[in-house]
């Protein structure tokens, strides 16, 4: 799940040492980190937004993702997962670099 990858990501580029501090910045509880990161609960499109921001992450990808775990239709799931793997294939280059110029 990106998700994870994008918080590791967030925290290592604040200098955080804790998820607590990650779920402060978001005004989240703890708890509802912890269910995020197993995928249970899911953050909101601006608070993926701000961390694609953050981390230069391309938030296309983020959105997709998250849909792609929302989704509660297998066909719908499998739709949104062509859709991402071809956003990513055209990208081209590692998630976490500056997407602005692609």
């Amino acid at each position: 799940m990106l998700i994870n990858n994008l918080l590791d990501k967030f925290k290592a580029k604040k200098g955080f040492t804790t998820d607590k501090q990650i779920a402060y910045d978001l005004s989240i509880s703890c708890q509802k980190l912890s269910a995020v990161r197993q995928g249970s609960r899911f953050l909101t499109e601006k608070q993926l937004f701000y961390l694609s921001q953050a981390t230069n992450c391309n938030y296309e990808l983020v959105i997709l993702d998250l849909l792609i775990h929302k989704s509660k239709f297998d066909k719908t799931e499998v739709v949104l997962q062509i859709l991402f793997n071809e956003r990513l294939s055209h990208y081209s280059y590692n998630l976490f670099e500056d997407y602005g110029s692609a």
